[in-house]
C-alpha cells in the first residue's frame, strides 16, 4: 500500500488503527474479532501532512507533487492460524568471503488458534489437554535460486504459541564456496521457512537471500567503497516514480521499463528520492543486478525544521519501516539521512545523530548524506560515506573542481562522492552555448565526472532519471 502520510484502517466500522504510510508497504493485521460471515466492509481514511511534516515535504524549490488517496496497489491475504511475519539475516564472512556463519532472525506470528488446536488434538496421536498454546516445529533451509540445490540446513526448533503473539527464534548456519552477489553477477540464493506440526504444514516462507559485503577502506591513497572486498565507483541516478500520465501508480511493466533504460544507460546504483521503491522494483534490482540507495525524505531542510520533536519522531519512525521492509533485500547497500541540510548547527547536529543511531542499532548497511558547497565544517561522525552537492543552479566547473577538493579535506577518512545535474527544456538542441539545452546538461555531467574521477572520489549520482 502507499500513501502520502497516514491511514486509519476501519473494518465494518470498527477502528483497527492510525498508522504511518508515507510510501514505504504497510501490513495492518485485521484482528479475528471484527470480521464476520459473509460481506465486510473495509474502510481507508487517508491524511496528508500538516504543519512540519508538511514544510518538510514541500518547502524544497523542487519538492515532489503530493497526491493523496492510494497510489499503489492493496491486496487483502488470507494468512493461516500460525505465520511467519518477518525474517531478517545477517552474514559474518572470514576475510577472503570464501566461508560465511550467516544469522537468520524469524518472527512467528498467530491469530486465534482455538480452532487449530481443536483441530490438531483431533488428529494427534497424542492428545494435548491445554487449549491455550500450540507445540509446532520450525525449520530453516537455504537453496540455490533457479536450480534449487540445498546449501544449508538450520538446526530446527521446537515452538510454543499462544494465540495473538509473534515471537522471536534466531537460527544458525554456515555456508562456504557459495556464489557472491554483485550488479554485474546477481547471483541469489532462496532463504525457505517452514511451520509443521506432527508432519502437517502450517506455513511456508520463501524471500530472497544473498552473500554480499559493503565496506569502505582506504587504497592507494583514496578512500573509497568497497563491494565484495573490491573497489566499487557508484554510477548511480536518482529516480522518481512519478509520471505525468499515472502520477505515481506505476505498472510492473512500466517499472520494468525503467529498469532496463537505467542498466542500459550503464548505471549499477539507484537512488531513490522522495519515496520507498515499489516492492516489485526492488525484487528486479534483487534478481537482475541493481544496488538501491534508500533516502530519508529531508531535502533542503532548515535545521530549524528537522529537530523539531514532530520531525524527529516521524523520520524514526519512516526509518524503521524502511528497514523493516527493506533491509533483507540483496540489492539494498545504504540509507541516507539528509540532502542539502546545512552543516554546522546544534541542530543539524542533534538530528544526525539521532538518525544515524536508529540506523546504526538495526542494519549493517551504509550510512550517508549529501552536504551543500559552502560548508565550513562536516558533521562525520557514524557516517560511512558522504556525498557533495552544488545548491546554485548556475554551474561553474573551475569552483565545482575547487569544492570538492576543499570538502575532501573536511570530510577525512569518509569517502566522497558527487550528486549533480542540469536543468533542461525537453527537446532543446540549441547546442552548447544554451544552458537549457540537452548538449549543455550532457557537457556539465561529463565534465563534472572526469572531476570526481580525478580527485578520486567514490562516484557520482546523475539527478534525475525522472521527474
Amino acid at each position: 500500500m502507499g500513501a502520502d502520510h497516514h491511514i486509519e484502517v476501519y473494518w465494518n466500522e470498527q477502528f483497527i488503527g492510525r498508522f504511518l504510510a508515507s510510501m514505504v508497504p504497510l501490513n495492518v493485521k485485521i484482528p479475528d474479532r471484527v470480521i464476520m460471515k459473509g460481506t465486510n466492509n473495509i474502510k481507508l481514511v487517508f491524511s496528508t501532512a500538516e504543519s512540519a511534516s508538511q514544510q518538510i515535504k514541500s518547502q524544497s524549490l523542487f519538492a515532489k507533487k503530493i497526491y493523496t488517496g492510494s497510489a499503489r496497489e492493496i491486496f487483502l491475504v488470507g494468512s493461516p492460524h500460525i505465520w511467519v511475519s518477518d525474517v531478517k539475516y545477517t552474514n559474518k564472512f572470514n576475510d577472503a568471503l570464501t566461508n560465511s556463519d550467516i544469522k537468520c532472525t524469524v518472527n512467528i506470528s498467530s491469530g486465534k488458534i482455538d480452532n487449530l488446536i481443536k483441530y490438531q488434538n483431533s488428529i494427534d496421536s497424542i492428545k494435548q489437554s491445554n487449549f491455550t498454546s500450540l507445540n509446532a516445529k520450525i525449520e530453516l533451509t537455504l537453496k540455490k535460486k533457479g536450480t534449487g540445490e540445498t546449501v544449508a540446513i538450520a538446526n530446527p526448533k521446537d515452538i510454543k504459541i499462544e494465540s495473538d503473539r509473534t515471537i522471536t527464534e534466531n537460527f544458525y548456519m554456515n555456508v562456504s564456496n557459495f556464489d557472491l552477489w554483485s550488479p554485474d553477477q546477481p547471483n541469489l540464493y532462496e532463504l525457505f521457512v517452514k511451520i509443521s506440526r506432527n508432519g502437517n504444514t502450517l506455513d511456508e516462507w520463501k524471500t530472497n537471500f544473498a552473500f554480499r559485503k559493503f565496506s569502505t577502506a582506504k587504497q592507494n591513497g583514496a578512500n573509497i567503497l568497497l563491494l565484495n572486498n573490491n573497489p566499487f565507483e557508484i554510477k548511480a541516478v536518482s529516480y522518481i516514480d512519478d509520471y505525468n500520465q499515472v502520477n505515481q501508480t506505476l505498472s510492473a511493466g512500466r517499472l520494468e521499463d525503467d529498469f532496463n533504460l537505467i542498466k542500459t544507460l550503464g548505471a549499477n546504483v539507484v537512488r531513490m528520492k522522495y519515496n520507498a521503491p515499489h516492492p516489485y522494483f526492488a525484487n528486479l534490482c534483487d534478481e537482475k543486478g541493481m544496488i538501491l540507495f534508500l533516502d530519508l525524505p529531508v531535502y533542503d531542510a532548515p535545521a530549524s525544521v528537522i529537530n523539531t520533536n514532530e520531525i524527529k519522531v516521524f523520520m524514526q519512525n519512516y526509518a524503521k519501516q524502511l528497514m523493516l521492509n527493506y533491509d533483507s533485500h540483496p540489492s539494498v547497500f545504504a540509507y541516507g539521512v539528509s540532502d542539502g541540510v546545512v552543516e554546522g548547527t546544534e541542530a543539524s547536529s542533534k538530528y544526525f545523530g539521532l538518525l544515524t543511531s536508529v540506523f546504526k542499532n538495526q542494519t549493517e548497511k551504509l550510512i550517508y548524506k549529501i552536504i551543500p558547497f559552502g560548508s565550513s565544517a562536516v558533521d562525520v561522525k557514524n557516517f560511512d560515506f558522504i556525498g557533495l552537492r552544488n545548491l546554485k543552479q548556475k554551474i561553474d566547473l573551475k569552483f565545482v573542481e575547487e569544492e570538492f577538493i576543499r570538502n575532501k579535506s573536511l570530510v577525512g577518512d569518509k569517502p566522497l562522492f558527487m550528486s549533480y545535474g542540469a536543468l533542461i527544456q525537453p527537446k532543446n538542441h540549441n547546442g552548447y552555448a544554451d544552458p537549457l539545452s540537452i548538449e549543455f546538461q550532457a557537457y556539465t555531467i561529463s565534465n563534472i565526472y572526469k572531476i570526481v574521477a580525478a580527485q578520486q572520489g567514490c562516484g557520482s549520482i546523475i539527478n534525475t532519471f525522472n521527474d
